[in-house]
């Protein structure tokens, strides 16, 4: 081995002592080639034993190794990249590496080649590594017999070396006969194995992500060709959102991994899994579907609705158009402190009354049960002072005493062991009737994890002085964190100027209010929207605060009520999983296209025309439609304003339903894509005006809302007139004639 490293190459000496009575000299040998010190070399193949430490420097003799900062750069990745790519190695969801794939990566296959080349045909003592350090650049040989870029990450034992590929992102442990020098050609082209970490996903499990986890990744990515959208880049990873592109739909990898309950969703990024493509098709207000102002058709009983069902219809849009804002309506049962505040809705409220009264009749001529209760079992229990049956949970045992709480009213009562009933699973179809919630982005001020008394007085004071004129809505920020959802709480109150003057809207956040007074500080790693007027919801939130109760709703079926013990104030054995698996996406209620506009309510009534298209096709919209106009672009707003377009923004087909900008006035409408001009132009309709316009792609969103809401306009031609021109077409001084006349 010794003679291997040494015949015919070039060494340098470092004598380090001279014995005075014999003459030996003790040396250093070292190998100009590839800076093997002849010691490092013996003791890791196992030949010697290190003596004693030498006072050598042994940098003053190394040559510089060739420089690997470019080597592992990012190969230029920047935010908001969209490219192709290949996950080419998997460690967790947070941790993983992708292949950029450009124009077939012909050029990075060809180096490979030429790579694999040049070292199966080295001799076996060519580039041996005889003194392997960590950190070092090397080619190595992979378990397929084809030699590749590497670095050494550690020496695990004599004559083997664990590396990492560089341009895969793997590790291995290989023999150190396997290891080569890397030839300085074989840095020019910069590491291919982009360290990369999904976007908005963390661990459903408290302990990290599971092997289940990591096998469902590997399921979604293996082999496939993904749209990579980079979300973030920091000096050592790349937050990305991964996309596959399907023929009929994009499907999110983030998404894809909360959708089926192996992740958490914490943004915008992984809160919706599929985007479809709808087929190409003519826009909702069609030709076909035109209606004259004087068509016959109209005189119909059936083609109208009732003054009575139009009302109802109105009323409904505008309810539903409320919950479709960034605030959802609710009744606040209980204001522990910021930490823990109980909610409801008026609907589930009238569900739990029913489900109290049927659970009544059933245990009032039922015996006592013969059961040991403990801390967590879950009960139907008496409540004396209205001698009613709820839905409880044991939260403490004293002999035969028995504390309960009763989450559905959000209150302890105690009782003994004959106020008790073992819960039939029949009560379980209804949700819980109060959902634990906690103020999010704001701590407990002076440094203390315990809000303070003061904190806990001035918002229960806040909370029962408002109780009767005020109303409560909930901005949703995420999913449950240890059983507590985590919320922004807005209070709304009407005041009155003066007898004459309109009443104002005023909007107060609790957060806000607390951080005022100084009973809390902010937490910087939550924002909130602290627009009192028009309360803002990040891209993070997009998808949550739309359907709350339909969120909680759905997360409760199938789970049975157990798996929704989100009150205690300790944790029990087997409730760590019993909560809502993940957020719902969209993946189940997804939007394809508008409603369409309801008949006219009558025969005669006014309306206001909003576009004369080149058919002369008049689009009019009813005078009682503004209201709703007016709460749809304020949502819209709300919702959309300062958005950033994400990658699935980008990529658009006819016939897809989308929220688009109008730069004229700076608002959000309601849209559908009629031509993709090219990838940065897009001709949308804006359906509830009738008029299209030319826009760039960044200004069109995929996330749909409103879509409960018909549209708002209706095209109409006039009746028993044609135009006088040979080709039936109206000529462009008629349309002007028109349209300056009523638009």
């Amino acid at each position: 081995f010794f003679a291997s490293m040494s015949n015919g190459l070039e060494l340098s000496m470092y004598v380090e002592r001279i014995n005075q009575m014999s003459g030996l000299h003790e040396i250093r040998l070292l190998r100009l080639q590839d800076q093997s010190f002849f010691t490092d070399a013996l003791i890791f193949m196992g030949y010697a034993n290190t003596r004693e430490s030498s006072n050598i420097d042994r940098n003053l003799y190394k040559l510089p190794p060739p420089s690997s900062k470019s080597f592992f750069k990012n190969i230029g990745i920047l935010k908001g990249e969209i490219f192709d790519g290949q996950v080419t190695h998997i460690n967790t969801p947070t941790n993983f590496y992708i292949q950029k794939i450009v124009d077939g990566c012909q050029l990075v296959i060809q180096f490979m080649k030429d790579l694999n080349s040049t070292y199966s045909d080295m001799g076996p003592q060519d580039n041996m590594v005889y003194n392997p350090t960590p950190g070092m650049t090397v080619a190595a040989k992979f378990s397929d017999g084809s030699w590749y870029r590497a670095t050494i990450i550690c020496i695990p034992r004599s004559c083997f070396i664990e590396v990492q590929f560089v341009d895969f992102g793997n590790v291995e442990t290989v023999d150190w006969k396997n290891v080569r020098l890397l030839l300085p050609k074989f840095y020019k082209i910069a590491a291919q194995g982009l360290k990369c970490s999904l976007s908005d996903v963390t661990p459903k499990n408290e302990k990290g992500w599971t092997v289940s986890a990591k096998r469902k990744f590997e399921q979604l990515t293996k082999d496939k060709l993904l749209r990579v959208y980079v979300d973030e880049v920091s000096e050592n990873n790349v937050k990305v959102i991964l996309y596959e592109t399907q023929r009929n739909q994009d499907v999110c990898i983030n998404g894809c991994l909360v959708e089926k309950g192996y992740a958490v969703s914490v943004g915008q990024s992984s809160a919706q899994s599929k985007f479809f493509r709808t087929p190409v098709e003519q826009s909702d207000v069609d030709k076909n579907s035109s209606t004259s102002s004087m068509s016959k058709s109209q005189s119909r009983k059936s083609d109208l609705l009732t003054k009575e069902e139009a009302t109802e219809a109105e009323k409904q849009e505008v309810e539903g158009l409320e919950q479709d804002a960034t605030r959802v309506r609710v009744t606040v049962l209980k204001a522990v402190s910021p930490a823990e505040l109980y909610i409801t809705f008026d609907n589930v409220q009238k569900q739990i009354l029913s489900l109290s009264e049927e659970m009544s009749k059933f245990y009032e001529s039922t015996v006592m049960d013969a059961k040991d209760w403990a801390v967590g079992d879950l009960c139907a229990v008496r409540r004396d002072s209205d001698r009613k049956w709820y839905r409880g949970v044991v939260t403490e045992v004293s002999n035969d005493d028995y504390k309960v709480f009763i989450k559905d009213i959000v209150e302890v009562v105690e009782t003994s062991a004959v106020g008790l009933r073992i819960l039939n699973p029949r009560f379980n179809s209804v949700m819980d009737g109060s959902v634990k919630c906690h103020l999010s982005g704001v701590l407990p001020s002076g440094g203390s994890k315990a809000w303070t008394r003061a904190s806990i007085d001035q918002i229960k004071a806040i909370i029962s002085e408002r109780s009767t004129k005020s109303q409560y809505y909930i901005t949703k920020l995420g999913d449950y964190d240890n059983g507590s959802l985590p919320i922004q709480l807005w209070i709304k109150e009407d005041t009155h100027q003066g007898p004459l003057d309109p009443i104002k809207e005023e909007w107060k956040d609790l957060s806000k209010m607390l951080l005022s007074l100084g009973l809390a500080i902010p937490d910087r790693s939550c924002h909130l929207s602290y627009n009192i007027s028009k309360p803002e919801v990040e891209d993070s939130n997009s998808g949550d605060s739309v359907n709350i109760q339909q969120w909680l709703e759905t997360s409760f079926q199938g789970e049975n009520y157990k798996q929704h013990n989100s009150h205690q104030r300790r944790p029990l054995s087997g409730t760590a999983g019993n909560l809502p698996r993940h957020m719902e996406t969209a993946t189940s209620n997804l939007i394809t296209k508008w409603r369409p506009a309801l008949p006219f309510k009558e025969l005669d009534f006014v309306a206001i025309p909003s576009y004369v298209d080149y058919d002369g096709a008049i689009y009019l919209q009813h005078v009682e439609a503004q209201n709703t106009l007016q709460l749809i672009q304020r949502a819209l707003e709300n919702i959309f304003k300062g958005t950033e377009p994400k990658p699935h923004d980008k990529d658009w087909s006819v016939g897809q339903i989308c929220i688009a900008y109008y730069e004229q006035d700076g608002n959000w409408y309601r849209g559908k894509v009629v031509k993709v001009i090219d990838e940065e132009h897009i001709e949308v309709l804006f359906v509830d005006y009738g008029n299209k316009e030319e826009l760039q792609s960044d200004q069109l969103r995929k996330r749909v809302i409103l879509d409960h809401i018909p549209l708002q306009c209706h095209r109409c031609l006039l009746d028993g007139i044609i135009p006088v021109s040979s080709n039936h077409k109206w000529p462009l001084r008629a349309l002007d004639f028109i349209h300056l006349t009523i638009v």
